[in-house]
């Protein structure tokens, strides 16, 4: 378990990309049901700045699949 500051911190580093992909998709989702409409509105560069930030998870990721494709294929 993630109990002290440093064991937090390794915890976030030591996710695989999928972990950390859905680790955001949370914050994300937890920010938009409690931010209300004004609160939203006021706040739009956050929203804006982390949606880039799951895009470059999503990137991270894709790139972490590791695909063998037949011979015929390749």
């Amino acid at each position: 378990m993630c109990g002290s500051r440093e064991a937090l911190l390794n915890c976030f580093f030591d996710m695989t990309p999928l972990e950390r992909l859905n680790r955001a998709l949370v914050i994300r989702k937890a920010l938009t049901d409690l931010m209300t409409a004004e609160e939203a509105e006021a706040h739009e560069g956050i929203t804006d700045y982390f949606e880039d930030y799951v895009r470059d998870l999503v990137i991270d990721y894709e790139n972490s699949i590791k695909v063998d494709l037949p011979a015929f294929l390749s």
